[in-house]
């Protein structure tokens, strides 16, 4: 199962206008839980004496996961418990603007909340550290060393978890080892106290490596400038207490920590996150009149496309202003062409394939079935080209594209969906494949393994592209989606730093209600 990401942090100031005739208003914050369909408070402010325009002095810190739909309530309410207004919306809604402002639904006199976010960003100092020894024990019969080390932090469920190792340097009691970067989290969990170590070893190429010594540590410990740690080796300490001084001693040569630039640093700045959707038509998802089709159309439950549609373009609308969504069949036999077609508009425009909003795609999807003829075969490259056409029109840094295609078996044209996946890793682009029914797919490890290298030798510079199935999730749309989307920020990231393109601010502010 895909491991879950660290949420990120941030931080929620609150403010009201115009609230009239309330005394000493508050504003309570409430958390919907999905489970028991619920809403359950979170915080409280103080009641705050200005009862025109309050601006509570708390400040709400809270988990955001960009992966997960996180809906909020804003209650403001009187001393009495008297509710003033509520303001419904998602915690993606407030992230993605400088200052979210929403009116306030219930009492006729009431007036409009303001909400700013701001993250705490310390986990994302990135720490950059060179390491170098000084005199390791000599382990070679007929050479000195050839020393390695180990990074470990205390781990939870172990005593210590490894986050780093370093190459071998050949011969040598002296190493000096190539510098390594890790973020703040990786290296201590955000916390300088955290207990680390570090551990040199002798590689043996025609036996097992020799364990030289090691020094427990903090960060705070490695921060000090010059500082040197001694490597001890427990049992030769035992052997000779009186003698033994050290195994060698550590260097730590340098150390530079930097604040890098987050999700949330492009997401607050205006960058947009569009969505492309594509779905198979080929004739192995059978008629969808029959119910053991792919795509039945069941009054009382989606079907794995619907699903598939829904759950991401539901946690993506947040983060998209206009939330129009380019929508492409493929596969199929169009009525309106008479021919197999590998990339047609499932809106039956060919200028303009757009569809606006999530319900809306869903009930085009709908009504397209009965006016496609199941065809074949599987061919993504004309798509996956399609959509990097659409890219190209949009500004630097102003919108990062998530491509979903949706399809049910092995894919035909390998050897042009890896040129165009590779093309894709230079643009503002993550390709997501999701395969529907139970086929092996086992086509798609060409394009989920890194590098992908196409026929012409080119290599994809960034691993953008993500495949999962429904089948390995047990079918369960909201597990499938998270495991998608939590890989989305890195990816926006590394394309950022790849283009060298700083957050510039594209908006002061939306209003989302």
């Amino acid at each position: 199962m895909v491991e879950k990401i660290p949420p990120m942090k941030v931080e929620l100031t609150i403010k009201a206008e115009g609230l009239i005739g309330y005394e000493d208003p508050l504003c309570r914050v409430l958390f919907y839980d999905p489970k028991t369909l619920r809403f359950n408070e979170c915080f409280k402010t103080t009641p705050c004496r200005e009862r025109v325009n309050p601006q509570w002095e708390a400040k709400i810190e809270l988990n955001y996961y960009f992966d997960s739909k996180q809906d909020l309530r804003f209650s403001i309410e009187d001393t009495s418990d008297h509710t003033i207004g509520i303001f419904d919306t998602t915690l993606g809604q407030i992230v993605s603007q400088n200052e979210a402002i929403g009116n306030l639904e219930g009492d006729s006199r009431n007036g409009i909340i303001k909400i700013s976010a701001k993250e705490l960003k310390n986990a994302h100092e990135k720490v950059s550290i060179r390491l170098r020894a000084h005199n390791v024990d000599k382990m070679d019969l007929f050479g000195k060393s050839d020393p390695y080390f180990i990074f470990y932090k205390q781990g939870k469920s172990e005593p210590w978890t490894q986050i780093y190792k370093s190459e071998t340097i050949k011969n040598t009691l002296d190493p000096q080892w190539k510098p390594f970067e890790l973020t703040f989290t990786t290296l201590c969990n955000n916390n300088p106290s955290l207990p680390l170590k570090i551990e040199c070893w002798d590689y043996d190429w025609s036996s097992k490596d020799d364990f030289i010594g090691a020094c427990e540590i903090n960060f705070h410990q490695l921060s000090v400038p010059n500082v040197r740690f001694q490597l001890i080796h427990p049992s030769k300490q035992k052997k000779n207490p009186k003698k033994y001084q050290n195994s060698g001693v550590i260097e730590i040569e340098n150390l530079h920590v930097r604040q890098t630039h987050t999700f949330l640093d492009y997401i607050q700045a205006g960058t947009e996150l569009n969505l492309i959707f594509a779905i198979d038509f080929t004739i192995s998802n059978t008629d969808y009149r029959n119910k053991s089709s792919l795509h039945y159309i069941d009054p009382n439950a989606q079907n794995e496309y619907e699903r598939t549609i829904s759950c991401i373009g539901n946690i993506l609308a947040d983060y998209d202003k206009e939330k129009i969504y380019p929508v492409f069949g493929f596969g199929g036999e169009p009525e309106w062409s008479r021919k197999v077609d590998h990339c047609f508009p499932i809106n039956k425009n060919n200028i303009n394939p757009d569809i606006v909003g999530i319900n809306n795609v869903l009930q085009a999807y709908r009504q397209i079935l009965p006016c496609i003829k199941l065809a074949g075969p599987t061919i993504l490259g004309s798509i996956i080209s399609k959509s990097l056409n659409i890219t190209r029109n949009s500004p630097t840094g102003g919108v990062y594209y998530l491509l979903v295609i949706m399809v049910d078996g092995e894919v035909q044209d390998v050897n042009q969906t890896k040129i165009e996946l590779v093309e894709s890793s230079f643009s503002p682009m993550s390709v997501v494949i999701v395969g529907v029914g139970l086929e092996s797919f086992s086509s798609m490890q060409e394009f989920t393994s890194f590098p992908i290298v196409d026929e012409n030798g080119r290599k994809s510079c960034r691993n953008n592209v993500i495949f999962y199935t429904y089948k390995s999730f047990g079918g369960n749309a909201g597990i499938l989606t998270s495991s998608i989307l939590s890989k989305i920020p890195q990816h926006l990231l590394e394309y950022m730093e790849m283009i060298s393109c700083e957050p510039i601010v594209l908006e002061e502010h939306k209003t989302i209600n």
